[in-house]
């Protein structure tokens, strides 16, 4: 996760070693995250809504959407173009205010930054919300994903020996092997599925 680094140096640099105060800075980083993110899938979901109706050509872009997707999962690769040195954040986002509003303000413009960037899962998600007509169905999708998101974020910003935990854990790392290709395997069938639709 490219913020990670991001969110433990923001409260690191501003908490003075107070448990309080990162986790309220790290809480106030994870909301700016998650309604960028939100903003994200919302723009998709109405964009979605309206060009769906209009013929195959969006859903096909989906369709592409989510077998490239998949496909980086199944290999365990980053999405083309989106790899480390180009997601590794490398403190362009900073803010220039300190303390809550500004590990919020600083949330929000690394979830614009790092949108592209937050895995394949989120390309997915964008997939399926681009091809329902519901945009609060879609809006809410994404702030869940968002919510779930941020999580991690909250707890390697609370805890910089939990986030030094998972990065060394090697039962972490095997979660999130098996995670990556069982949702890469649904990102796959989820595309084969809109192609049928559009088959049929």
């Amino acid at each position: 996760m490219a913020a990670v680094p991001l969110v433990v140096g923001y409260v690191g640099g501003y908490a003075d070693g107070s448990r309080r105060r990162a986790f309220l800075y790290a809480a106030a980083f994870a909301f700016g995250l998650a309604l960028a993110f939100t903003g994200v899938g919302l723009a998709v979901a109405l964009a979605g809504a309206i060009f769906l109706p209009a013929g195959g050509l969006w859903r096909g872009v989906l369709i592409v959407l989510a077998l490239v997707a998949g496909a980086s999962l199944l290999a365990g690769r980053a999405l083309p173009g989106m790899g480390a040195p180009r997601c590794g954040g490398d403190g362009v986002v900073a803010s220039h205010w300190k303390g809550g509003f500004g590990a919020f303000v600083t949330g929000a413009l690394s979830g614009v930054v790092f949108a592209p960037c937050a895995t394949p899962v989120m390309v997915g998600i964008l997939a399926l919300i681009g091809n329902q007509q519901d945009v609060l169905f879609g809006t809410l999708l994404m702030f869940l994903y968002s919510i779930g998101h941020g999580a991690l974020l909250l707890a390697a910003g609370s805890s910089v020996g939990f986030a030094q935990w998972v990065a060394g854990s090697h039962w972490a790392g095997r979660v999130n092997w098996w995670f990556t290709r069982v949702a890469g395997t649904l990102l796959v069938g989820y595309a084969l599925y809109l192609a049928s639709e559009m088959v049929g």
